[in-house]
């Protein structure tokens, strides 16, 4: 197990990774990976955004995805469809190259 190793994963180490994270077992990712997760994260919110904006611009309703989603995009997806506000998102990085995160 490479609960310490700083390189990036591939293959099916991380789609294993992603599949931890996705059940609510984060703290079993491996410090090397958490980065490549919260970039996967990031992408999949960035893509949930751009389909709730193509469904508002066409006049019809978004609906986030319910499964094969994290627990920060079933929650911000509760955002996209308009029923609760977000006030805030804060993204703390222990990382100094991470800064733009």
């Amino acid at each position: 197990k490479r609960t310490g190793a700083a390189e990036p994963l591939s293959g099916a180490e991380f789609t294993k990774v992603i599949m931890l994270a996705m059940s609510g077992r984060g703290d079993e990712v491996p410090i090397g990976a958490q980065g490549q997760v919260i970039n996967f994260e990031l992408g999949a919110l960035t893509s949930e955004i751009l389909s709730a904006t193509a469904r508002y611009r066409q006049g019809s309703s978004y609906c986030p995805p319910k499964s094969c989603s994290t627990a920060f995009q079933r929650y911000t997806g509760a955002i996209m469809m308009g029923r609760t506000r977000l006030s805030t998102i804060v993204c703390l990085s222990p990382a100094p190259q991470n800064g733009l995160e």
